[in-house]
């Protein structure tokens, strides 16, 4: 099923540098990386990142000792935000103390801060960089905050899960959707993350909140934990006649979730689903999982089989090839 968390942008951003890097190989020689780097668009998202991969393919030592002098003050706003993404996205450790130190300073801007964070230090995989993020978690700045948390996600080590986990138990409304989404992420490092989100909510408190119940749908999607059975369970199953409408999406993501736990009880919402959904291939693997089941009925069966032979359900098409 072709589903996925919402990330935040951040996330995104940093699949697309990955994504280009790998659809056009970049040929580029040292002179025209840098006479790029400091002539072109300085408002361009991708070009510092792709820039500092560049270079670190052709001298890595040689490409910290150009970069770093575009982290100071003294440099044009959108140079040092260049400087950041090329350091972080090109994981130049020779660049941490410089990055945390723009990270802990409250005087400078915050997009310079969010970025000296997420992709500066996001990437690195080092102490120091855990340690930043640690301290800036409960940052008055919200971005800042936010960055901090991909910092730790990507990291995904039990001490970067237990500071997400610390920062979810204070409730801040404001962090609780990329919180739930950056230690979902954790969970494909770090198995106890799923758990950790499992703990913290019940049904009664996702029904009163529709953002936290995708978020936490979705989250749970990723993670399919065994614990969180029953929980996804009265997601799928909650009438829409209740006192809160579980929205197409919550449900969906349920159903994600059942593709590696089918039930019988889950068949007449996929079914539903089914004949609601504009894609046509979105619900394969879920319809997949659930025909090799030895825990749906022979007759639920032949309901699910009819739908791929009336094509209602169809296997995706595969990825092209970059």
């Amino acid at each position: 099923m072709r589903r996925q968390l919402a990330f935040a942008a951040a996330f995104v951003l940093g699949t697309a540098i990955a994504a280009a890097s790998v659809a056009s190989p970049d040929k580029r020689s040292w002179d025209e990386v840098t006479h790029d780097f400091v002539t072109g668009p300085a408002d361009a998202a991708m070009d510092g990142g792709q820039d500092g991969q560049r270079l670190r393919e052709l001298d890595p030592k040689r490409a910290a000792a150009f970069l770093l002098p575009f982290l100071t003050r003294e440099q044009p706003h959108g140079l040092r935000l260049k400087a950041i993404k090329a350091l972080g996205n090109g994981s130049f450790k020779e660049a941490i103390p410089a990055l945390s130190a723009i990270a802990m300073d409250t005087t400078e801007a915050e997009d310079i801060r969010y970025s000296a964070l997420n992709p500066g230090l996001r990437y690195m995989y080092h102490p120091e960089a855990i340690r930043t993020a640690s301290a800036l978690v409960n940052d008055k700045a919200f971005q800042v905050r936010s960055a901090a948390f991909w910092v730790l996600s990507d990291n995904g080590s039990d001490a970067a899960v237990s500071v997400l986990a610390e920062r979810l138990r204070v409730k801040d409304p404001q962090d609780t959707i990329d919180l739930i989404n950056a230690i979902a992420y954790a969970h494909s490092r770090n198995p106890k993350a799923g758990k950790i989100l499992f703990d913290q909510y019940r049904f009664r408190d996702l029904v009163a909140d529709e953002k936290l119940l995708i978020a936490y749908a979705s989250a749970m999607s990723q993670c399919r934990i065994p614990d969180a059975r029953q929980m996804m369970l009265e997601i799928a199953l909650y009438p829409e006649e209740g006192p809160m409408t579980i929205r197409p999406t919550a449900c969906d993501y349920a159903l994600g979730y059942f593709e590696s736990f089918p039930c019988k009880e889950v068949v007449p919402v996929l079914i539903e689903s089914i004949a609601k959904h504009p894609r046509k291939d979105d619900f394969f693997t879920t319809v997949t999982a659930f025909l090799k089941s030895d825990q749906i009925p022979e007759a639920d069966k032949q309901k699910l089989a009819a739908l791929i032979t009336s094509g209602k359900v169809q296997k995706p098409e595969p990825m092209p090839e970059p």
